[in-house]
C-alpha cells in the first residue's frame, strides 16, 4: 500500500516562516544575536524571510507566538541549522563582544538596563542541522529568557557602549487559533480497505506530534490551503488538527463538504480532532469547510477529480460555439422562410386589391357607356367599346404580373385617358422623358390610372372643353416620377380621401414599401393655384439602370 504522511505544512512554508520554535538571527557578518521561540513572523511583511537591513537603527516589529523569547548572543553561529536571518552591512561593526551591549524593555518598563554582552554567562550547546550532517557544538552568551503573555510587548536594544544608535528590534506576543489549524495529513491513493485505512490513522494519531506546533498561528497557513489538490474515485486521505487550548478533541469540529458550489443539505458534521474524506466521483470540484464547534470562521480545502470529456472548457467552448452556429443558421432559415412567406402574402395582397380596383373601373365605365347610349351616340359608343375592350384585355393580363415594363404602363394610361376624353372633352398632354428606356424599366402596373380618374373626376369633368389634365414622366437623379396636373377647382388634400380608387392605390404603395428595401414609393399631393398637382415617384428605381 502506497502511503504518504505529510507534517502538513513545515516543508512547503520555509519561505514563509521567519522561524520554527527556533532561532531568528541578526547576522553581523560571523558574530550573530539569535532570537529564539516557537514561532516569529515579522509584522506587515510575512513573505520576507531573508532581509539585507539598510537602516540597522530603525524599528523592527515582530510577532512571536511562542510562550518563551530566549536572546542569546554567539561568536561563531553553527552553519546548516534552520534559521531566519536579517543580514546587516558590513560597515555595521558589531564584532567586538566587549564592547557591545544591550537593554530590554517590557511593555515599556527596562527589565534589563544597559549591561554588556560579555558580562553574561557564557555557555555551550550542541545543535542539529537540518540536513543528515554531524551535530555541532557552539558557545554563547546567554543573555535573556522570558515567559510572555498575550499582548506584551519587548523591545531589544543593541548598541556599541555608550553610543547613542542602537539596534532595536520590539517583539509583540500574538494567539491566533480562530480556525483549526492542520497538523498532518495522510494519504492512501490505490484503494485500501476502509478498516486498514482506519488502522493507518490510529497509528499516525499515536506518532503525531500536535502540541510541536501549539503557538502556530491558524490564520496565517490557511491561504496554503487554497490551492486545489487532485483526487480520484480511489483516494482516501485523513487530515489531523491541532487541539484548541483547554479543550478536549472530542466533537471539537465541525465541517461540510460542498460538491460543484452545493451542499447536500447545508448542515454541519461533528468530528474528532481528524477528518476522513473518501468516495470522491468523477468530474466533480469539492470543498471541504472545517470550524471550530460553535464559530463561524472556518478553514477551506479544494480538491477536485479528472473531469469527463464533455466538461472540459474546450469541449464547452466549441459546444456553445456550435449551438451558437446551428441558432444562427436556424434563424436564418426561419427568416429567409418568413420574407418568403411574406412576400407571398403581399404578392396576393396586391394582386387582392387589383381585383378591387378593376371593378371599380369597370363600373365607372360601364355608367359611361349607358350615358353614350342614352344620348343616343352610336358612333362614340363604338369607338369607347372598342377601346374599353383593348383596356380590359390589359387589366386581365396585368392583374397575373407583379410589374410590367413603363412603355406598357403608358400606352395603357393612355388607352384609358382617351376612353375619358370621350365623355368628357378636356383637353390631355403626355410628356415623355426622351432620357427614360421606357422598354427596360419595370412599374406596378396602372398605380397613376386612379390619380388620372381623380383628376378627371374631381377636377375637369365640370370644365368641359376648359378641362385640362397634363401628365409628365420623367426621370430626376436616381428617380422615376409621374406628374398628374389638373386646372380643376382642387381639393384639401390634407383630408382622408373618401374614394375607393386612392384608398386603395395608397394600399398598394404601403405593402411595396414593406417588401422593398432599395426602391420605394411616394405619393404627394400639392395644390396649386388653378387646381391640383399630385406626384407619384418611384425613388431608387432607376439608380442601376
Amino acid at each position: 500500500m502506497k502511503k504518504f504522511i505529510l507534517a502538513l505544512f513545515l516543508l512547503f512554508i520555509s519561505q514563509s516562516i521567519l522561524a520554527q520554535r527556533d532561532n531568528y538571527l541578526l547576522d553581523f557578518k560571523g558574530e550573530s544575536v539569535v532570537f529564539s521561540n516557537n514561532f516569529f513572523l515579522r509584522e506587515n511583511e510575512k513573505d520576507k524571510v531573508t532581509d539585507k537591513i539598510k537602516n540597522p537603527f530603525l524599528e523592527n516589529k515582530i510577532n512571536i507566538y511562542g510562550e518563551i523569547l530566549e536572546i542569546r548572543y554567539f561568536e561563531k553561529f553553527p552553519q546548516n541549522v534552520f534559521v531566519s536571518m536579517d543580514e546587516f552591512d558590513s560597515k555595521i561593526d558589531f564584532k567586538n563582544v566587549n564592547q557591545l551591549e544591550f537593554q530590554i524593555v517590557k511593555n515599556n518598563q527596562i527589565i534589563v538596563p544597559w549591561n554588556l554582552v560579555a558580562s553574561n554567562e557564557k555557555k555551550t550547546e550542541v545543535f542539529s542541522p537540518i540536513k543528515n550532517l554531524p551535530k555541532v557544538k557552539s558557545t554563547f552568551y546567554d543573555l535573556f529568557k522570558i515567559k510572555l503573555k498575550n499582548g506584551d510587548v519587548v523591545k531589544f536594544f543593541l548598541r556599541k557602549k555608550n553610543s547613542k544608535e542602537a539596534i532595536n528590534y520590539t517583539f509583540t506576543k500574538k494567539y491566533d487559533d480562530e480556525i483549526p489549524f492542520v497538523t498532518s495529513q495522510i494519504h492512501n491513493y490505490n484503494n485500501p480497505s476502509l478498516e486498514n485505512f482506519v488502522k493507518d490513522i490510529s497509528n499516525h494519531q499515536n506518532l503525531n506530534q500536535s502540541n510541536f506546533y501549539e503557538d502556530w498561528p491558524s490564520s496565517y497557513f490557511q491561504n496554503l490551503t487554497k490551492t486545489p489538490e487532485r483526487v480520484d474515485d480511489n483516494t482516501k486521505f485523513a487530515i489531523f488538527f491541532r487541539n484548541q487550548k483547554g479543550k478536549a478533541s472530542k466533537n471539537m469540529l465541525e465541517y461540510r463538504l460542498i460538491t460543484n458550489g452545493k451542499s447536500a443539505d447545508g448542515k454541519w458534521n461533528l468530528a474528532d480532532d481528524y477528518i476522513i474524506l473518501k468516495d470522491f466521483k468523477k468530474g466533480n470540484d469539492y470543498q471541504l469547510q472545517v470550524r471550530y464547534t460553535g464559530n463561524k470562521k472556518y478553514i477551506v480545502f479544494n480538491y477536485f477529480t479528472d473531469k469527463y470529456w464533455y466538461q472540459n472548457l474546450w469541449v464547452q467552448v466549441l459546444g456553445i460555439f456550435l449551438l451558437f452556429i446551428l441558432i444562427l443558421i436556424g434563424a436564418y432559415i426561419i427568416r429567409n422562410r418568413n420574407n418568403k412567406k411574406k412576400i407571398e402574402w403581399q404578392r396576393l395582397k396586391m394582386q387582392s386589391l387589383s381585383t378591387q380596383l378593376n371593378p371599380h373601373f369597370v363600373f365607372n365605365s360601364l355608367n359611361s357607356i349607358q350615358g353614350l347610349v342614352n344620348n343616343n351616340e352610336l358612333e362614340k359608343t363604338n369607338i369607347y367599346l372598342s377601346d374599353f375592350a383593348k383596356l380590359m384585355r390589359n387589366i386581365v393580363d396585368f392583374g397575373q404580373k407583379e410589374t410590367i415594363t413603363l412603355g406598357q404602363d403608358i400606352n395603357a394610361l393612355k388607352n384609358y385617358i382617351s376612353l375619358e376624353n370621350l365623355r368628357f372633352p378636356f383637353f390631355f398632354e403626355m410628356i415623355i422623358d426622351e432620357k427614360l428606356d421606357v422598354d427596360n424599366v419595370d412599374v406596378i402596373p396602372l398605380l397613376a390610372q386612379p390619380i388620372l380618374e381623380n383628376s378627371v373626376k374631381h377636377g375637369v369633368s365640370k370644365l368641359k372643353e376648359n378641362g385640362k389634365i397634363k401628365m409628365k414622366v420623367y426621370k430626376e437623379e436616381n428617380n422615376l416620377v409621374y406628374e398628374i396636373k389638373d386646372n380643376g377647382n382642387g381639393f384639401d388634400y390634407q383630408q382622408d380621401f373618401k374614394g375607393i380608387g386612392i384608398k386603395l392605390t395608397k394600399e398598394k404603395i404601403n405593402l411595396f414599401n414593406q417588401t422593398s428595401n432599395s426602391v420605394k414609393i411616394n405619393l404627394s399631393f400639392v395644390k396649386i393655384e388653378q387646381g391640383t398637382k399630385v406626384i407619384l415617384t418611384y425613388k431608387n428605381l432607376l439608380k442601376y439602370d
